[in-house]
């Protein structure tokens, strides 16, 4: 039971990915620390390796199909993994249990994020016409891959929107291009972690083909279902792994 559990997690996570471009990621960290009792730093490497993977192989699956508009996320992308590999040596000098209690409170802002968002994204949104949207791109993009290398989180519901109003993309072009950014930020994340850290790499490779295989659903239905549904359950999800993760650290003897 418990490993059909595991299986759905990791399905789900992956699911996300694919459909939405983000959010099942922040979910991993919590499911590998607490569920299969990883170290934090070392589920948090494992988290950008399964995650990097899998979002590299959805973008070219978008790639292949023309949807991935690869040149417009690319000034983001890099900036990203500036910050990610950043993220990723600065983990080191910072204690794991703060690094939980942080991705803690990303996640309550994520699913709080997601649970109020009633507003649409019309399908050519009004760009940022000014001299700094070049800027805030780049500030974007160091702040997103600074988390992804720190937390171990995608930051998908971050670079999705981010990319509609910076880049005037629409947001089913700006999820594939999500994808492809949050494969390079995971990419530098964990060159910067793997310099002080060993990882258990049979099991990441099984949890890497359940999450694959989830994002490759999450593909395919994102052309068939509308992603609003998806994205409060998600918020949900988010919120109470949150909550049982705050319990968790602030009863250590639990």
């Amino acid at each position: 039971m418990n490993t059909m559990l595991y299986i759905l997690a990791f399905l789900i996570i992956g699911g996300s990915l694919g459909f939405l471009g983000g959010g099942g990621s922040i979910l991993m960290v919590p499911i590998l620390v607490y569920g299969l009792h990883m170290e934090p730093k070392e589920a948090i490497a494992t988290s950008m390796i399964v995650v990097g993977i899998v979002s590299a192989i959805g973008a070219l699956r978008h790639y292949s199909s023309g949807r991935l508009e690869w040149k417009k996320g690319l000034a983001f992308g890099l900036s990203g993994m500036t910050g990610a590999y950043m993220g990723g040596q600065l983990s080191f000098y910072i204690p794991a249990i703060v690094l939980l209690a942080l991705l803690s409170l990303m996640m309550i802002s994520t699913g709080v994020v997601l649970l109020r968002h009633k507003a649409k994204i019309h399908p050519h949104p009004k760009k940022i016409q000014n001299h700094n949207s070049t800027l805030q791109t780049l500030i974007y993009g160091l702040g997103t891959g600074s988390l992804t290398g720190l937390l171990g989180a995608g930051g998908g519901f971050i670079i999705v929107p981010a990319l509609v109003l910076l880049e005037d993309m629409e947001i089913t072009s700006a999820i594939p291009v999500s994808l492809m950014i949050i494969a390079l930020n995971c990419m530098a994340g964990i060159l910067g972690y793997l310099q002080h850290m060993n990882l258990n790499l049979y099991l990441t490779g099984r949890i890497l083909l359940v999450t694959l295989v989830g994002c490759i659903i999450g593909c395919v239905l994102s052309h068939h279902l509308h992603p609003e549904s998806l994205r409060k359950i998600f918020a949900v999800s988010i919120l109470l792994t949150a909550a049982f993760q705050v319990f968790r650290l602030a009863t250590p003897f639990f």
